[in-house]
């Protein structure tokens, strides 16, 4: 018999999260960088895990004027790479998270990295690894070599846009 899992993106601040968990079976909850924050992230958590919705992480670029879909400066790619990593470190404290599935440039820049120059692929990819040590599932979309790679390397399962 097949499933199908409906996942929604929440805790981004948006209303009617709660509406969307009535019937979602999977939560890419945000972690407060790229919109909402970290109370409203906590908050989700706590939600999902009272609907018995599947969690996962959801972290995003800390650039809420774009809401994490803006070119990175490479000034601050360290800063800002650092913080996904911190927010996958307290995501991970929360809860730990079915699956990962990156926001808005980051996730772009995984699922095409040819759009994008390779030190800001590299640099992707090395956090995401970081942020994998607890995880077994990437959602990314598209298939590519990177997240290919990501699977060999311990990922577990990649899921695509075409599954």
């Amino acid at each position: 018999m097949k499933r199908i899992d409906i996942n929604v993106d929440v805790a981004e601040g948006f209303p009617f999260d709660e509406q969307l968990l009535e019937f979602a079976t999977s939560a890419s909850i945000g972690c407060g960088a790229h919109a909402g924050s970290w109370e409203i992230t906590l908050a989700t958590i706590e939600t999902c895990r009272n609907k018995g919705v599947r969690i996962g992480a959801h972290p995003g670029m800390p650039d809420p004027e774009s809401m994490g879909r803006g070119d990175i400066p490479r000034e601050q790619a360290d800063e800002w790479f650092g913080d996904l990593k911190r927010q996958m470190a307290a995501f991970s404290e929360a809860v730990t998270p079915a699956y990962i599935k990156p926001h808005g440039v980051w996730y772009n820049m995984l699922s095409d990295p040819e759009r994008f120059p390779p030190w800001l692929v590299g640099r992707a990819g090395a956090t995401l690894a970081g942020g994998l040590e607890r995880v077994n599932h990437l959602q990314l979309g598209g298939r590519n070599a990177l997240a290919q790679q990501a699977a060999q390397n311990g990922a577990g399962h990649v899921a695509a846009a075409d599954e």
